[in-house]
């Protein structure tokens, strides 16, 4: 439970910072190649999302099997 409410809040950080730099005019970039960020951080965003579907999944699994006995 404590790394799904993690991985949420790294997901939804993630996300706010992909939106940043999508919007961006000056900043959104790396210093020296000029390699926009936000499609890296939307990849990262997306991991954590999954990584958060899949423990709800499991944490639900837990309960249904717990309710059996």
């Amino acid at each position: 439970l404590i790394c799904l409410v993690g991985c949420a809040l790294v997901t939804w950080q993630g996300w706010l910072r992909a939106w940043d730099y999508m919007h961006k005019t000056i900043g959104g970039e790396t210093i020296t190649l000029g390699i926009t960020l936000w499609p890296f951080m939307l990849i990262f965003t997306i991991g954590f999302f999954w990584l958060a579907f899949i423990l709800l999944i499991d944490i639900y699994d837990l309960i249904v099997e717990v309710l059996k006995r």
